[in-house]
């Protein structure tokens, strides 16, 4: 990789085998990363993780999601702090798999743009086949220009929607940045339960979601029952996956994708 760039991401006290894999994978790619947490979670992560930077966050969702998870704007402030000319964000259990070649790529790739890329669900590390998540984005690059574009939010890693928000702001708002979506095999995920209260939190946040896109909407689906409502956010988080695959150049690097 022929500049440094900053990854941000938020290692749990849990599950650390299967992340401390996730976050060699890009270290040794030669990535910079960097895991921002609540002051307490980095005094139990810190042994786990020698190998990696950690940052303290002032404020965390504890409140709202029962877990101390880290604010997305907090990233985003973050981030600017790095210097980096290309930033990024994934999740911590997420597995690079590429080339060097592959990597300079998509990296270039993400220069005046924003890099959206799923993960490949797999049973095991050594598995060389799997299916394509289609219900949500694991990686994100993008030129440090979008850090000052994007609104602020009350979203937070670990939740949903942040990921569709995310890139449906640049859709909306920044004409001269253009979505570009991996569309070949870049990372690994091994299959897991979700983390998240769907009952809860997946209405919230695409309430949340809607406050942005389309506040009118929001107000309809409020007047909802409990049971149509989580049909009209689960139609609404549809439209929009939908709208973001529709709206991206689809990025082909196949020959060179382990």
């Amino acid at each position: 990789m022929h500049e440094q760039v900053h990854l941000v991401t938020s290692v749990a006290p849990r599950n650390v085998e299967n992340q401390r894999l996730a976050m060699d994978s890009w270290l040794h790619a030669g990535f910079s990363v960097t895991s921002l947490n609540a002051a307490a979670e980095i005094d139990q992560c810190r042994e786990a993780f020698p190998e990696l930077n950690f940052h303290a966050v002032t404020q965390d969702a504890r409140a709202e999601c029962g877990r101390p998870l880290v604010y997305l704007d907090d990233v985003f402030a973050f981030l600017k702090t790095t210097g980096s000319g290309v930033c990024g964000i994934i999740n911590s259990d997420i597995h690079l798999r590429a080339d060097a070649d592959t990597i300079d790529y998509v990296v270039d790739q993400a220069r005046g743009s924003l890099v959206l890329t799923c993960r490949t669900d797999v049973d095991t590390l050594e598995s060389r086949t799997g299916e394509i998540f289609k219900h949500g984005i694991d990686v994100f690059l993008f030129d440090r220009a979008l850090l000052d574009r994007i609104p602020p939010s009350r979203f937070c890693l670990g939740q949903p929607w942040w990921d569709y928000w995310f890139p449906s702001c640049i859709l909306g708002m920044q004409k001269d940045i253009a979505l570009k979506l991996v569309a070949f095999p870049f990372i690994a995920h091994i299959r897991h339960a979700s983390n998240w209260d769907q009952d809860r939190n997946f209405e919230k946040y695409g309430l949340h979601c809607l406050q942005y896109f389309d506040p009118a909407r929001r107000e309809a689906l409020l007047k909802q029952s409990a049971e149509q409502l989580r049909l009209s956010i689960g139609q609404y988080s549809v439209q929009l996956a939908q709208t973001i695959w529709r709206s991206s150049r689809w990025l082909s690097y196949a020959a060179h994708a382990c």
